[in-house]
């Protein structure tokens, strides 16, 4: 735009523009797109992971936070999108576990693809296999043991064990948390039994 005159370029165009672009100059491209959004967080984050030649873990922790936001929003699978990248950007072994599991739990109770959360779980311990999966992966995996294999007791297993190594009173505003009970609930619905809600109610009671 100069002049009062308004240049358009057609969206042809533009995709042959793109095309024609080298790496580099898509990544100078969207560094300069990043630097013109300031009022725009989550679309500055964007083009600042697209701008990236290389790990980088302000980047990655500024997607995540991308990703957390879309799904807060519904946006299931951009969620799960921004959240693998920002997994893809972190050199931390455990954040990028993290950011996989999260993606996983979001994938299965959003989008209700399983196989895309097997493969996402499958991941996350690949990336951290000696660490204790984080809550998220405790409940997709518990969510695949309900609706893949219809394993309940499998599943409440799980949920119980990961409840009673977290220490002391249990935070009710951390949405890790409130998902493993989400999922607990649920097992304990599948079960049909008694003595599972027992164990739910008393879990509750650490709120």
């Amino acid at each position: 735009h100069s002049g009062g005159r308004r240049d358009l370029v057609l969206p042809l165009t533009r995709a042959a523009i793109v095309a024609l672009a080298t790496l580099r100059e898509r990544r100078e491209a969207h560094g300069l797109i990043a630097a013109m959004s300031a009022d725009d967080p989550e679309r500055e984050a964007r083009h600042l992971a697209d701008a990236a030649d290389g790990p980088d873990d302000a980047v990655a922790a500024r997607m995540a936070e991308v990703g957390r936001g879309m799904a807060r929003r519904g946006d299931g699978y951009g969620a799960v999108a921004a959240l693998v990248r920002a997994a893809a950007l972190s050199q931390v072994t455990v954040e990028r576990s993290r950011w996989l599991a999260e993606a996983a739990f979001i994938g299965v109770n959003m989008n209700s693809d399983l196989a895309q959360t097997a493969e996402l779980l499958a991941e996350a311990r690949r990336a951290a296999p000696d660490i204790v999966s984080p809550l998220p992966a405790v409940a997709a995996t518990a969510f695949l043991y309900l609706n893949g294999d219809g394993d309940v007791d499998a599943a409440l297993r799980l949920l119980f064990e990961a409840i009673d190594r977290l220490p002391g009173e249990l935070d009710a505003t951390d949405q890790d948390v409130v998902g493993l009970l989400s999922q607990l609930y649920l097992a304990c619905l599948f079960a049909g039994r008694v003595q599972p809600w027992h164990d739910f109610r008393a879990a509750l009671d650490r709120l």
